[in-house]
């Protein structure tokens, strides 16, 4: 690699960010308080700067490259380049800004490329109409990708971009060291950085190395995901799901894959805690065997994003607390499932072990447990009981659940998508092959509003749906 020597090794600080990388002769790396790179120092001399403002939203970015400085500004999607606009975002792709007229002139000509993407928002052709060509429709790009993001090479080398003639025409003309694309979104929709060899992508919270499939800096949520490695891209599942910003999942339908993502408390102990991550090897298993065909033939994934982390005795968003008299009322309850004040819904068991408080994406489990009036211990829950239960805070119902949670099929996947539609605030989901009763609150299934889950949409546009269910894996 670069021919550098076997025994040369990365460089990380104490809380595990990068901070030198021989092969890309990265001398330093220094971040702030968000564990956000500020300076990325090379051996060479050049450098690469970050500005951000108090949140870690990139504003600038300035490159030093020996005598020569290129600055970009970050606002709101318009991106300027050394102070001039460049380019802004359009609903299918971007409006390039051009200087016109002779020597560049001063008022700007804006020429629209659309953007095909994949099911993970890869970018994978751009095009435009060339007025050169009577405004024929033309290929700027076409990018391939490997799982973890590496471009192909070797077969897609044709590449374009928008430039003036000395005539004053506005051309489509093939990229060369002296004409430069600036629009370098690709992988995932993020920003590529080739600047100086650091050949990673900008994901927001965390930055990219495609080459090695793992990030540069430590993951702002590792203690919620304390199973996997701090360093790992989208669950090691690439093909499947995207890590929209480097830092979490959630409940949304993004770069054409619908994502339901919740983090459950353990509020008991070791037991609970095998339970809870069996529940997740099979939902995580699932993941991606579900879709939703819309009625236009369309095919759109559902995964899943579940963690679980250790909080004991947390009180919830709304002040509910667990406490001894919520276990004594699971115990003395008939039913064998209910929802009690506050949205936390316990299992009619000794020591209250069912699940689960909702409270958007975040649910605590408790304890311990045996199953329904029997004696302590007689019946042992088991990971298919806490799946049950689970389900449950996801909004699907008894007759789309099943006695064991572990045995999911097309009416719980379409229930809890009917869930969230019916409330969610800007989640629209009509689903033609699923049973009237799949979802909590449905009529064979009433549930107290108070007593409901709560459910929390984070796609920045609504999402309206129609279609069937679909087994694809």
């Amino acid at each position: 690699m670069n021919g550098k020597g076997t025994n040369v090794q990365f460089g990380y600080d104490d809380y595990g960010n990068l901070v030198s990388d021989p092969y890309k002769e990265i001398t330093d790396i220094s971040y702030n308080h968000l564990n956000l790179p500020v300076k990325i120092t090379f051996g060479g001399g050049g450098k690469i700067e970050y500005f951000y403002d108090a949140t870690g939203l990139k504003l600038k970015k300035k490159v030093t490259d020996g005598t020569t400085i290129t600055t970009t500004d970050y606002m709101d999607g318009f991106q300027y380049t050394n102070g001039k606009l460049d380019f802004f975002p359009h609903a299918e792709g971007y409006a390039k800004a051009i200087l016109s007229g002779l020597g560049g002139g001063t008022s700007y000509t804006f020429k629209y490329v659309f953007s095909y993407t994949d099911h993970l928002g890869n970018i994978r052709v751009k095009y435009a109409q060339n007025p050169a060509n009577g405004n024929q429709i033309e290929i700027l790009e076409e990018d391939h990708y490997y799982p973890y993001g590496l471009k192909h090479n070797g077969y897609n080398g044709n590449h374009t971009t928008w430039d003036v003639t000395p005539g004053g025409q506005i051309t489509l003309t093939p990229v060369n060291p002296f004409l430069g694309d600036t629009y370098k979104y690709g992988f995932n929709g993020k920003e590529y950085q080739p600047e100086l060899g650091l050949n990673g992508y900008d994901f927001g919270a965390r930055n990219y190395d495609p080459a090695l499939g793992r990030w540069m800096n430590m993951d702002p949520l590792a203690e919620k995901y304390y199973s996997n490695s701090s360093y790992l891209y989208a669950g090691n599942v690439p093909t499947r799901f995207v890590d929209y910003d480097g830092r979490d999942f959630g409940i949304s339908f993004e770069n054409g894959v619908i994502t339901i993502t919740q983090n459950w408390y353990n509020d008991g102990g070791e037991k609970s805690k095998n339970f809870l991550n069996e529940a997740i090897d099979y939902l995580m298993g699932i993941s991606g065997d579900y879709a939703l065909q819309t009625e236009d033939g369309e095919t759109i994934p559902i995964a899943f994003a579940i963690s679980v982390s250790d909080e004991k005795g947390e009180t919830v968003d709304d002040g509910f607390l667990m406490t001894d008299t919520n276990q004594i009322r699971a115990r003395r309850d008939d039913l064998s499932n209910y929802l009690s004040e506050g949205g936390m819904e316990l299992r009619n068991a000794y020591r209250a072990n069912g699940l689960a408080r909702e409270g958007g994406d975040d649910t605590k489990f408790c304890g311990d447990c045996t199953l329904y009036n029997e004696p302590p211990n007689k019946y042992d829950a088991d990971g298919g009981v806490v799946t049950h239960e689970i389900f449950h805070t996801l909004g699907i119902s008894h007759s789309a659940i099943g006695q064991n949670g572990q045995e999911m099929n097309i009416d719980g996947i379409g229930g809890m998508l009917q869930y969230a539609s019916k409330n969610a605030r800007g989640v629209k989901i009509k689903l033609n092959n699923i049973g009237k009763n799949s979802y909590l609150g449905s009529s064979g299934e009433r549930v107290n509003r108070r007593d409901k889950p709560k459910v929390v949409k984070t796609s920045n546009e609504k999402i309206k749906l129609n279609g069937t269910i679909v087994k694809i894996n």
